[in-house]
C-alpha cells in the first residue's frame, strides 16, 4: 500500500538509518516520491528521477521466499502507478540482493562506479514487467 505517513517510514526505516543524504520526512514530503510497505514490515521507495522513471529502494525485514514475494508485490503495485521504468544501483559485493533483483525480473546493465564504490545498473521497465 502506499503511504505518506513519514512517521510509519521513519520506525520501518531505523534498521538502516543513518543513510547520507536521506531522512524519511524529507524523502516523503517529495510529492512525486512513491513509497509502498506491507503488514510485515517490508518497504519499498521509488525515488522520482524524471517522469515515469524511478529509482527503486527495497527494505526487506523478511527473507527468502517471504521477501521475493514482498518485492513482487510491491512491483505489481508500482506498476500500477504511472511508472515506466525502474533503475536500480546494488552494490556489486552484495550477491543476494543481485540475484534477488534478476529473480524479480530485473536485468543487468553491468558495473559502474560510484561514490560509494563499485554498483550494478539493473533495469526493469514496465513492459518486461508485463512481458516477464
Amino acid at each position: 500500500m502506499i503511504t505518506k505517513d513519514s512517521r510509519l517510514v521513519r520506525n520501518l526505516m531505523e534498521p538502516y538509518l543513518p543513510i547520507e543524504g536521506f531522512t524519511p520526512e524529507g524523502w516523503i514530503k517529495d510529492k512525486d516520491n512513491i513509497c509502498l510497505t506491507d503488514d510485515e514490515g517490508n518497504i519499498a521507495l521509488f525515488e522520482n528521477i524524471k517522469p515515469k522513471v524511478f529509482y527503486g529502494h527495497y527494505f526487506f525485514k523478511a527473507r527468502g521466499r517471504d521477501a521475493i514475494d514482498a518485492a513482487k508485490l510491491f512491483l505489481e503495485e508500482i506498476f500500477q502507478q504511472s511508472v515506466e521504468v525502474i533503475i536500480g544501483l546494488t552494490p556489486s559485493d552484495n550477491k543476494a540482493a543481485k540475484w534477488m533483483s534478476r529473480h524479480i525480473g530485473f536485468t543487468s546493465h553491468g558495473e559502474i562506479e560510484t561514490d560509494q564504490g563499485p554498483h550494478e545498473l539493473f533495469i526493469l521497465t514496465k513492459k518486461e514487467y508485463e512481458n516477464g
